[in-house]
């Protein structure tokens, strides 16, 4: 018997670069879905093509809330505390456990600066390594705003790129 498409049921969702907030990723499930939403948001921290290029040139920066550290780092402790509660890693059940990705408040700051810079306004020693190593990092407004960088619309919102 021919299967029919339902045209409230999908296999296709896309995915959002978690940096620029863009649509990056076509998402394809092996199950007819009743639900599977069409924008799926951020899954994971791998950046677009297009953030991947701006990353060898400069580091990325994200204006956030300031207070948002905190809220991140309990985030990360409740999430670490999930994990093990379900026996992850050890559980060969658990292999493909949904990765840590912080949400904090995006205060609409976002730009690419020179490596040269980061080195000369970061410090401790630990968190200039950090940055350089990932080639991106969230600052609180007050820190964005001592810096004097840039605000704007994100890359995502028209006119922005």
């Amino acid at each position: 018997m021919p299967q029919t498409r339902d045209p409230d049921k999908s296999y296709v969702g896309m995915a959002r670069c978690f940096f620029c907030l863009k649509e990056d990723k076509i998402l394809l499930d092996r199950c007819l879905r009743d639900v599977f939403p069409q924008d799926c948001g951020v899954i994971d921290l791998e950046p677009c093509n297009e953030c991947k290029g701006l990353m060898e040139q400069g580091i990325l920066l994200i204006s956030v809330r300031v207070g948002e550290f905190d809220a991140i780092a309990k985030d990360q402790e409740s999430y670490k505390a999930e994990r093990a509660k379900v026996g992850y890693p050890s559980s060969p059940r658990y292999k493909h456990f949904r990765p840590f990705i912080p949400n904090p408040f995006r205060t609409g700051g976002w730009c690419v600066v020179k490596e040269d810079y980061i080195k000369r306004v970061v410090q401790p020693p630990e968190l200039l390594a950090l940055m350089l190593r990932e080639r991106w990092s969230f600052i609180e407004d007050d820190a964005w705003n001592l810096m004097g960088l840039p605000r704007g619309d994100y890359p995502a919102k028209e006119g922005g790129d």
